[in-house]
């Protein structure tokens, strides 16, 4: 399709100057035409919401004659909207009410041909964000579908109208049933904002019934549902508890109206519905009936119920000595929840236990509720080796409560219950575990254990300050590691790293769960950004560290004990952080990187000195010579912005003479931008912007041979972060290609013609060169 550039461009010049003006009309026109997505904006800050949409409209605008930037700009803005929660349906609404709003204000210059140029671009658009969502979907028309849904359509629509004008006392009348009928589920929404979710719950039904004659509209919309409530913790058991709450309070409310043709319609209904926010789930369920189906655990159920119920009085203070003993007997457990709200978390726990004893007689319902708390919980940082450690603090306090009631029948019981318990877990957990005992094994991890014990305990005493000095020497020694902790919350920092410290000298005699716990330690710093680069770092200052406080017990035998406790501790956090590193030296490499690191180190401690001058300049310079990069900064905080350039600049020159640092680095730092919408076609604007800024601050020694020295070093920097974020890309100028392209050019490459704009860089670059640019650019978005 070949878009009508200046028709667009042209009627779009006539809007901006009203365009405030226009995006509050666009947002009147979808809420009067379409009531059932305002609920979606309930809680959005519509000021904030309407820039945002002005600044896409200017960027598709700006954009249109480069299909390709075009191109992976919406693809990237559909994929960032799924997170919002926008799904196919609601584009056709939005189609609609951008060109009423284009139609009131272009008045007489709404003509049939401007009108079917903006029709021709919203579906352009909106098959390119749909792709970006990962959707295939059918094409969207502006105009909604009529369809029969094969439900008794007509029953649903007028029960509902009869409940709508008590619509406030219907939801709270249904939270009171499910309550009361249901009261596990009520620590459930402890800690919910109940105001708002009934507003949400309310909404949800509105939006229901108002699409039940749009059956592809209502599948999609009820997929996306599903998906986004396991995030909240919704599992299968709960949909017959919503189902039979939800059918009571209609009862209640369309009293004489409830006929048994009524009623089953919304079963009917309600099934449809579970089964769609199911399948969006990716569960395969069996049915999911309106009533509880009662099943064999094959757990000694009646004597785990019994025990149960026997505690339940004293149900506070047993979740007080369940931590209590948890803590005394497992020290190192106690750093895990240093942060941690701990009132909520014994509340938690015991909604937990609640749910697991009401369910025992379910089986299956049990299964998949405890999978997916296994799989909650390996975000909260839960490991197989602490399972044990609950497995047997539990056990200690239902003997402390039950006395005499303790039997060996009843320890049995929750025994064989527990160990069912942490194999569904960690089987949501997708680990495959071996055993899990509610003892703790002791072998033998080949290192020197007595010496690695008896020399930290030395330290232990003195353990804050320990901590203190080991950063003073990270900062002093390898300054360029000070920056990583800018926004840090070095308080809280210390804390993790003693706890740390202390969770790997107490289980140094269990090689497999420490094995599970460094692997867990590394995956999760991958999100910190810790990179291979900074592991021997670490590493020197701690050996530094432990020399200052152990003094003369700092033995050769001593290092070399700790030397290669941190070679294993290394190798596997890197192993789970999934690199395959070689090896990682306590000493720092010193190669040539084949640039020519000399003339960029000095061209840089030139322009340090004026270092926040330098990074104005260079935004001064990307958005005078770039307007459209501007709206992307919008919601910025610039200072905090500039200082993160800054120290990317500073962390890359200060590696250029360590290229697999250096390589490892920027291949992670690309494959995590991409997640923050760095794009291809950003990286130019920026490389221009950061060469002009060079030039004007180095003045007479911006060199021909200083040139060519940043160029090489954009090229090899870019080379690696793309191939990090794993583009394969096509050729990128560091200036936008000039050419008029319609979209039957978009799979063409983009040629780098450079006929640069005063300076002339006379430059070209591949996408898979090009460079500083990279790095700032996917930098310059951490926060977009």
């Amino acid at each position: 399709m070949s878009l009508k550039f200046d028709l667009i461009e042209q009627s779009f010049e006539q809007v901006k100057p009203k365009a405030d003006a226009f995006v509050h009309s666009f947002y009147d026109n979808l809420f009067t035409d379409y009531p059932a997505a305002q609920p979606l904006f309930e809680h959005t800050d519509m000021g904030k919401q309407e820039q945002m949409l002005l600044s896409n409209l200017v960027m598709a605008v700006e954009n249109l004659r480069q299909p390709d930037v075009l191109s992976e700009i919406l693809q990237g803005l559909g994929a960032r909207h799924v997170k919002y929660g926008a799904l196919p349906e609601h584009y056709p609404l939005v189609g609609n009410s951008l060109l009423k709003t284009f139609e009131q204000y272009l008045g007489i210059g709404w003509t049939d041909e401007v009108k079917q140029a903006w029709v021709e671009a919203y579906n352009a658009i909106a098959t390119l964000m749909l792709e970006g969502a990962e959707y295939t979907p059918e094409q969207i028309a502006l105009e909604k579908p009529a369809e029969d849904t094969g439900l008794a359509v007509a029953l649903l629509e007028e029960s509902f109208e009869q409940v709508k004008p008590q619509a406030d006392a219907f939801i709270n009348s249904f939270y009171e049933n499910l309550f009361t009928d249901y009261p596990a589920a009520q620590p459930l929404f402890e800690h919910t904002n109940m105001a708002k979710q009934k507003q949400m719950l309310l909404g949800a039904l509105v939006m229901v019934v108002e699409n039940l004659r749009k059956p592809d509209v209502l599948s999609n919309s009820l997929k996306g549902l599903g998906a986004r409530h396991v995030k909240y913790g919704a599992l299968p058991e709960h949909y017959p508890l919503v189902g039979n709450s939800l059918l009571k309070t209609f009862e209640q409310y369309l009293d004489s109206n409830w006929t048994g043709e009524v009623k089953q319609a919304w079963v009917d209904a309600y099934g449809a519905i579970t089964a769609l926010m199911l399948e969006g789930a990716e569960y395969a369920p069996e049915e999911v009936a309106l009533e509880e189906p009662t099943e064999d655990s094959g757990l000694a159920v009646a004597l785990l119920e019994e025990s149960f119920e026997q505690v339940k009085p004293q149900a506070d203070a047993f979740i007080n000595s369940f931590y209590e003993n948890l803590f005394t007997d497992y020290p190192a457990a106690k750093p895990l929840f240093e942060h941690t709200n701990m009132a909520k978390q014994k509340q938690m726990l015991l909604g937990a236990l609640v749910m697991v004893v009401e369910n025992l007689r379910k089986p299956e319902v049990l299964s998949e509720a405890l999978k997916g708390l296994g799989a909650r919980h390996v975000k909260y940082g839960a490991l197989p080796e602490h399972y044990p450690l609950v497995g047997n603090s539990l056990l200690k306090t239902f003997e402390q409560y039950l006395d005499t009631n303790w039997t060996e029948e009843v320890k049995q019981a929750w025994v064989d219950a527990y160990g069912a318990i942490t194999t569904l877990m960690l089987e949501g957990a997708e680990y495959t575990p071996e055993e899990v005992a509610l003892e703790e094994p002791a072998e033998d991890s080949g290192l020197a254990v007595a010496l690695l014990e008896g020399s930290f305990e030395q330290v232990k005493p003195q353990a804050d300050a320990f901590i203190n000095s080991f950063y003073e020497n990270l900062f002093t020694d390898y300054p360029a590691a000070q920056p990583l902790f800018e926004h840090t919350n070095m308080a809280k920092q210390k804390q993790m790293l003693l706890g740390a410290l202390v969770m790997v000298v107490e289980n140094l005699r269990k090689p497999e769960v420490l094995s599970e716990a460094l692997k867990g330690l590394g995956a999760r710093h991958v999100k910190y950004g810790a990179l291979p680069e900074h592991y021997p770092l670490v590493g020197n200052s701690l050996l530094k560290t432990f020399e200052q406080y152990l003094d003369t017990n700092w033995t050769d035998e001593v290092k070399q004990a700790w030397v290669d406790a941190y070679g294993a501790i290394t190798t596997l956090m890197l192993e789970g952080a999934e690199y395959t590193p070689e090896e990682v030296a306590l000493e720092e490499p010193t190669e040539d990187s084949g640039l020519a690191v000399a003339l960029l180190e000095e061209s840089f401690e030139q322009v340090k000195p004026q270092a926040d001058a330098f990074i104005n300049s260079f935004y001064e310079n990307l958005f005078t010579d770039y307007p459209a990069a501007k709206p992307l900064f919008e919601h910025t905080n610039m200072a905090k912005q500039k200082q993160m350039l800054l120290g990317a600049l500073v962390m890359v020159v200060e590696n250029l003479r360590k290229p697999e640092v250096l390589s490892d680095a920027l291949k992670g730092l690309g494959a995590r931008h991409v997640k923050y919408g760095a794009l291809p076609e950003h990286y130019p604007l920026v490389g221009n912007s950061l060469l002009k800024t060079f030039e004007q601050y180095l003045d007479s020694n911006w060199t021909g041979e200083v040139k060519q020295a940043w160029v090489d070093a954009y090229g090899a920097i870019t080379t690696l972060m793309l191939e990090g974020a794993e583009y394969a890309p096509q050729e990128v100028a560091l200036d936008s290609p000039p050419p008029s392209m319609n979209t039957s050019d978009a799979p063409q490459a983009l040629i780098a013609s450079i006929e640069s704009p005063e300076p002339n860089w006379n430059v070209v670059f591949s996408l898979g060169g090009f460079g500083v640019a990279g790095i700032i650019m996917m930098l310059l978005l951490l926060l977009l």
